[in-house]
């Protein structure tokens, strides 16, 4: 679980320290956030982030100074009190392990209803973005938004990539190592060992690794599964392609 993740670093780990799942993808600002931690001088502070459909979250009750008051893992609908959900960003004091069991346990199940019920948690809610880019189109979207906020170095080729034809180009695009570009890419995430076709037009897509795809296809919002060939000629608007 999350929990013993976790403390299988209590050996290695002193004083406050920050957690991130490693999936997600947000606006979160840290420095604002880390200020309110100091000042509540709480055990831990969780990012948070507003949904209209909590129940494959964990949510939390907030009071007037940003404290959490109650926080429910995956809640049933019945059940669901907050629209506020756990943002997977956490700051939290080295005396957090001091009510961590060691082995398998969860963070979000058993310690922090634990905290929030003590007191010793705030809450920090955020706007802008959060994407939780745990499934192909959600993980495409996170790639997009580092893009457009120029979190990548741009205008590079490397590792074997290249642009065969005079009119190839790509724009607002990850592609990745020993990819030939013949066609056309637009905000798309092309992966390793993959062939976009002359004359091929590609927009809004997640092509995978060692793919194949003719001349002159066209393929806007679709994903193309790995080691799949596009025969030449083709076009298709939304779906998988595996």
């Amino acid at each position: 679980g999350t929990g013993g993740a976790l403390g299988n670093c209590r050996d290695v780990v002193s004083g406050r320290f920050a957690c991130f799942n490693g999936d997600i993808v947000s606006s979160l600002d840290f420095t604002n956030m880390l200020e309110q931690h100091e000042r509540s001088n709480a055990s831990g502070t969780l990012g948070l982030w507003e949904v209209e459909d909590p129940t494959r979250f964990g949510i939390v009750g907030l009071d007037a100074n940003n404290f959490i008051t109650k926080f429910k893992e995956k809640p049933k609908p019945e059940e669901v009190f907050s629209n506020l959900i756990n943002a997977g960003s956490y700051i939290l004091e080295d005396s957090v392990f001091d009510i961590m069991p060691n082995g398998k346990h969860s963070l979000e199940r058993d310690i922090f209803p634990h905290m929030a019920e003590r007191g010793e948690l705030t809450g920090f809610p955020f706007q802008g973005y959060f994407i939780d880019a745990g499934t192909p189109i959600s993980w495409h979207q996170a790639i997009k938004c580092c893009i457009a906020e120029k979190r990548y170095k741009t205008g590079s080729v490397i590792n074997g990539s290249w642009h065969q034809s005079e009119v190839s180009s790509a724009f607002n695009s990850m592609i990745e190592s020993n990819c030939k570009i013949d066609g056309v890419v637009r905000e798309s995430t092309v992966l390793k060992n993959s062939i976009i076709g002359q004359g091929s037009n590609i927009t809004n897509c997640l092509v995978g690794e060692n793919v194949t795809i003719g001349e002159n296809c066209h393929l806007d919002s679709v994903i193309v599964g790995h080691g799949v060939k596009v025969e030449s000629e083709y076009s298709q608007t939304n779906g998988i392609i595996d």
